[in-house]
């Protein structure tokens, strides 16, 4: 990433309401023969093999994360076939999951920033929380994680008007999501912005250009 990213253990980054730096820490790494002992534990001592579906333009040097990804699985025995494709199809398979009783992937990339918000809420109520086509909770968990006292907690953030209490709910529901290893975040890239000397240029941090913030010399 050349230095425009920084690893993280958490679902948001830093600025996003909820962000909890304390528990922004990613786990001790184990050696393939650890993992393969786990996996052995798991009943597959032979490893497995799947698919993971990533987008090749869509995030910064997406497909090659994700290549590294597959390099590094591989030592731990586990085979993942990897299908980069453009986003719109990418995307569209994806979307195959919430109505599909079949799993339509795997395993797959996927970027996300709370940018209606900027809280921690957006991505509880739409990546983790059980999901719930009716209530329309969960709709991009594709995964199908469904932890209830998170749902819970989440549903109660919602509506929370004391701080102090919403904090709490917080810690406790990123807490859960962190340790079950709901998802396995990666990092956060940079949002990067370039003009020209003669440009006063406001850069937002939900990455839009907005022509009002633009001011010529």
């Amino acid at each position: 990433m050349r230095g425009q990213a920084f690893p993280t253990a958490l679902m948001v980054a830093p600025g996003i309401a909820g962000y909890t730096k304390e528990l922004d820490v990613r786990p001790a790494l184990i050696g393939p023969d650890e993992a393969k002992k786990l996996l052995t534990a798991a009943g597959y001592p032979n490893g497995f093999e799947m698919v993971l579906d990533c987008p090749n333009d869509r995030y910064v040097n997406d497909e090659k994360v994700c290549q590294a990804v597959v390099a590094m699985v591989a030592r731990t025995g586990i085979k993942l076939n990897l299908r980069a494709q453009t986003r719109l199809k990418f995307f569209a398979q994806i979307a195959l999951q919430v109505a599909n009783p079949v799993p339509a992937v795997n395993m797959y990339m996927l970027g996300w920033s709370p940018g209606s918000t900027y809280d921690v809420h957006n991505v509880l109520e739409n990546l983790l929380q059980c999901f719930d086509q009716k209530a329309r909770k969960g709709q991009t968990n594709n995964g199908r994680y469904c932890d209830k006292r998170l749902t819970e907690l989440s549903d109660q953030m919602e509506v929370e008007t004391d701080k102090a209490k919403r904090d709490a709910m917080i810690v406790e529901a990123t807490k859960i999501y962190r340790d079950d290893f709901a998802f396995l975040p990666i990092h956060q890239q940079t949002v990067i912005w370039a003009a020209r000397k003669n440009v006063d240029l406001f850069q937002s941090p939900d990455n839009y250009f907005h022509l009002r913030m633009v001011r010529m010399k």
